[in-house]
């Protein structure tokens, strides 16, 4: 059977990358979405919303830089920051969502309840009005695309004592600003992005703020050894080529000069591609330094007012324990459980597709450590290609075998099954089945420029837009502006330094010089 409409649930960046994508190939959307607003994670308006939290908090900035994280075909505003604030995001998904005409197909304040198959790969989504839960709607649709994320239920360990601690215990998706807590002593458990930008927000106010982490973490700047943003250094070809030991090796030396982990109490007991926490952050050191931080180590359990520790200290006089440990799998909406245990165990195929249900796919079911919108528009391209025919899956023993050996490789490095992927190897194999992976040699000589950016380059989300199916023909000047609209926005004073350029060249010339030189004693010492 044809698939014409596609249900979709959630209007954030994976379900507003998928409404597009579906529009590109001729199918209908239809899209659920539970606030009344889009950009899901970065819709600010709280006082809005209809699940009783907030996703982002005041203090907020994003981890990837707005080039490398900004859609294919739709770049940034030149005068945004280098690192944009939750409003900008906000504002970004909603420029996004009225440049291409993508309001009319999304239906807000509508809350999915329920999703059943009603056979022959159809579905049948029940919502219901935010508003007004006793407004109950049915709508049957050809195919359905999950984009509900990793990130709706909150994830919080069960700590003993809890149940007789009399301070706030809150997970960090409740918290706001870190001023809410002048004065106090806060507890933040969890050490990867949000914990580490909770606790440094908190310590600026708070009496004494203190992070505990079990297994320590990697303290990732955004700005990487002096050469911008770390995106547009390690997302790029080059560093594709290295083998991903040397990658690994590459990382941590880089890490370490910038951020010394032992001396701070952070240092991982687990390597960086092993499955270590990441905390993408540019202030910890400081406020550790400063005092106003403290790094201490798991949780064994709390008390009527305070904190005990592994290592046996504790903290008393706790004002506020915040949980920031991440967040459950749930897909409720979904009635099978065989289908929901699939998602939420992540058994699927490219982290997308059950292999037995191939009108159903989840985006945005993964970790990686790159731009998220990204690589969520890439998938979005490659369901559609498949719902629509133009694209087929492997053989259901080929996925299954797939899914097997990731799990495997998964189970390996982390313990348990993962949502981590490697994600320049991931992103660049969708790209190649989806056939908008550009080629150097299709360009060497009539564009010599775009050829060595593709095959050294920085690996911007424009170049899959360069060929291949719905290619955007400004595609190739925001390949080459990418560089310079990176500074664009911080570079606000023009600066005259007249010795630069002349050392820039001398220096180019005894390189070349200089590998001439070895180049020809190594040619005398093979002849002798």
């Amino acid at each position: 059977m044809a698939i014409k409409t596609v249900g979709i649930v959630g209007a954030g960046a994976s379900g507003l990358v998928s409404i597009k994508s579906c529009l590109e190939e001729d199918l209908q959307p239809i899209c659920f979405e539970r606030s009344s607003g889009v950009g899901g994670l970065w819709y600010t308006e709280s006082e809005k919303k209809k699940d009783g939290f907030n996703y982002s908090f005041n203090s907020l900035t994003t981890n990837t830089s707005k080039e490398m994280m900004c859609l294919s075909d739709f770049p940034y505003p030149e005068e945004y920051p280098l690192f944009p604030t939750p409003r900008q995001m906000e504002e970004y998904y909603q420029k996004y969502a009225d440049h291409f005409g993508l309001m009319k197909y999304v239906r807000l304040n509508q809350n999915v309840v329920n999703i059943v198959s009603i056979g022959s790969g159809r579905w049948k989504i029940k919502s219901e009005n935010a508003d007004n839960p006793d407004d109950v709607s049915e709508t049957e649709v050809d195919a359905l695309i999950v984009c509900s994320g990793l990130q709706s239920v909150p994830y919080m360990p069960d700590i003993p004592g809890a149940e007789e601690f009399t301070g706030e215990l809150i997970h960090s998706q409740y918290f706001r600003r870190g001023s809410d807590y002048a004065g106090k002593t806060v507890v933040v458990l969890g050490a990867a992005f949000s914990g580490g930008d909770i606790s440094v927000d908190c310590s600026r106010y708070a009496k004494m703020t203190y992070i505990s982490t079990r297994r320590g973490c990697w303290v990732l700047r955004r700005t990487f050894a002096g050469k911008g943003p770390w995106d547009t250094h390690i997302l790029s070809q080059w560093f594709n080529y290295m083998p991903e030991c040397f990658q690994e090796l590459y990382m941590e030396r880089v890490i370490r000069r910038a951020v010394n982990h032992e001396a701070l109490g952070l240092e991982s007991d687990i390597r960086l591609y092993a499955g270590a926490t990441i905390m993408i952050n540019d202030s910890i050191d400081n406020q550790i330094y400063c005092g106003k931080l403290k790094v201490k180590p798991g949780i064994e359990r709390l008390t009527k007012t305070g904190v005990v520790f592994t290592d046996g200290s504790r903290v008393d006089n706790v004002d506020a324990l915040i949980i920031a440990t991440g967040y459950n799998k749930r897909f409720p909406f979904i009635e099978s459980k065989e289908i929901r245990d699939s998602m939420e165990e992540l058994q699927l195929y490219k982290f997308i597709f059950n292999p037995d249900v191939p009108t159903l796919a989840a985006i945005g079911l993964f970790k990686g450590l790159g731009p998220q919108a990204y690589a969520y528009e890439m998938q979005s391209r490659y369901v559609v290609r498949i719902l629509t025919g133009k694209l087929k899956l492997p053989s259901k023993d080929a996925m299954r075998k797939d899914i097997k050996e990731v799990s495997e490789i998964n189970i390996k490095d982390h313990g348990h099954v993962h949502a981590y992927v490697l994600w320049m190897p991931y992103i660049l194999d969708l790209a190649r089945r989806i056939g908008v992976l550009p080629s150097f040699w299709s360009y060497i000589f009539t564009s010599p420029r775009i050829a060595m950016k593709l095959a050294f380059g920085t690996m911007y989300p424009y170049m899959f837009r360069i060929q291949g199916p719905h290619s955007w023909n400004g595609a190739m000047d925001a390949l080459l502006a990418g560089p310079r609209k990176t500074v664009m926005a911080t570079k606000t004073r023009a600066s005259k330094v007249p010795y630069r350029n002349f050392l820039h060249t001398l220096a180019q010339v005894g390189l070349v010089f200089g590998v001439l030189f070895v180049a020809v004693m190594l040619g005398l010492y093979f002849k002798m």
